[in-house]
């Protein structure tokens, strides 16, 4: 039944009781008949009831508004839930944690801040609504100082209606972007506060015809943005386990790469020494015999030449699982983001995994590797982007990252080495290294091969 129907049925059910009335006042109590009085009676009952009715209406309608806002906003909070459980790499977690909320709440701006091992400052930051650009302009990192701070100091949320208005609102970075309205809530797990969710500016709905504005925060939004909060929270800790079981496995496999080493190549050269060193001491007394040794011990070595090259052969084969590029790269990312607060973006065209041989597969990862490692200990960036796409019958693979970069034409370069080992492979597989820098501009790697 709709609300318009029941208002007429309520003034009608008004009507019909004052005709009762009507009838009772001159058959029973044969008050006198007046048609003024009548009217004007008909017209009070008929407004009063209209009046009355109305605000019940208004009543019932406000309720069921916010009932189904709030049902809206838990099917909303069950469903970002959800689309946390099917993540585990870490890096997509805490960007879909930081992407959901704000969606979750309709806000402009939404930040993840994960804390360093001792809780006492931001060590990797995660932006959502503010662009590459405007992030690039600050000159540093948002800190645990004021605002930003309570829900670390106090285990508890903060909503601020305006943060200009707020003795704490300090601390925020050069060229950091205006904001009004304000929601934190702590990351909590096991009783440890590891990071802090944040929103600002809330928003209006389309429907509302107020764009260009932002609203405070309500707290029934605070409540939502707690619960999702506990989820990823859980939901973080998981992709952390699964990242320290892979880190696990890498250890296991470098140990075991040692131990291969060790049982296998060292021991042979070890012997080899031995025969050499046996053989220099017979070169005057028994020449024949000395021969006989280094001619042995040149065929060793050439045994052992051969067992380090069927070694490297293994470890391409498992490294590459199916000579894939794009699982190789992410394998790379993952292996450098363990140690490091970098956010690394893969992006790898399907059609040119095809298009390249076991050797190009290879020796691609080769100098990502090193791409990635002159990025690690020079950069000093935040975000590294890796590309694969093809490039007019050739396939390119592009590696860059947004640091302080460095003058091309100048000596010392940064990694030296390392761009002149990734220019030989490029020439070994006919293709060409191309590096683009400037100070404070980030660097651009890109080698193209033939496909």
């Amino acid at each position: 039944m709709n609300t318009r129907l029941l208002g007429i049925l309520g003034v009608l059910l008004a009507l019909i009781c004052w005709a009762g009335l009507i009838v009772l006042r001159f058959l029973i109590f044969h008050q006198p008949f007046s048609l003024g009085l009548i009217a004007v009676e008909m017209g009070l009952v008929v407004l009063g009831s209209a009046i009355f009715w109305r605000w019940i209406i208004s009543v019932l309608e406000r309720q069921a508004s916010e009932v189904r806002q709030r049902t809206n906003h838990l099917e909303a909070l069950h469903s970002a839930s959800i689309a946390l459980t099917t993540e585990h790499d870490l890096t997509a977690v805490l960007q879909k944690v930081v992407d959901l909320s704000r969606a979750l709440l309709n806000a402009k701006y939404g930040a993840l801040g994960i804390l360093d091992e001792d809780g006492s400052t931001i060590a990797q930051l995660i932006t959502s609504g503010l662009s590459p650009a405007s992030r690039a302009r600050m000159d540093h990192f948002p800190r645990t100082h004021g605002l930003l701070g309570v829900p670390i100091v106090e285990h508890r949320p903060i909503r601020v209606d305006s943060i200009v208005d707020d003795p704490r609102a300090r601390g925020f970075p050069v060229n950091h972007p205006t904001m009004n309205s304000f929601l934190g809530v702590p990351l909590i797990s096991k009783g440890r506060v590891f990071g802090n969710l944040y929103l600002a500016d809330k928003l209006p709905d389309l429907a509302s015809g107020r764009r260009g504005q932002t609203l405070a925060f309500s707290q029934e939004d605070e409540e939502i943005l707690e619960m999702f909060a506990n989820q990823a929270a859980i939901a973080i800790e998981n992709a952390q386990l699964y990242r320290q079981n892979q880190q696990i496995a890498i250890l296991q496999e470098r140990e075991r790469f040692g131990m291969d080493l060790h049982d296998g190549v060292i021991q042979s050269i070890y012997a080899i020494g031995l025969m050499l060193d046996n053989s220099r001491h017979q070169l005057e007394t028994a020449p024949g015999a000395a021969q006989e040794g280094i001619s042995a011990a040149i065929v060793g070595l050439n045994q052992v030449i051969k067992d380090i090259r069927t070694y490297i052969h293994d470890l391409r084969s498992s490294q590459l699982n199916g000579h894939n590029l794009q699982q190789g790269l992410e394998e790379l990312a993952r292996d450098l983001q363990t140690y490091s607060v970098l956010n690394i973006d893969v992006d790898v065209d399907p059609t040119t995994l095809k298009r390249l041989s076991s050797k190009q597969t290879s020796d691609l990862l080769q100098i990502a590797r090193e791409a990635l490692s002159n990025v690690r200990k020079h950069a000093n960036a935040t975000q590294v982007a890796i590309r694969v796409r093809p490039d007019h019958g050739k396939v390119t693979l592009v590696v860059e990252d947004n640091g302080r970069g460095f003058d091309t034409a100048a000596n010392g370069k940064p990694g030296g080495h390392g761009l002149h080992n990734m220019a030989e492979r490029a020439h070994q597989l006919d293709g060409v290294l191309d590096v683009s820098s400037a100070p404070n501009g980030g660097t651009r790697i890109a080698v193209t091969l033939p496909s």
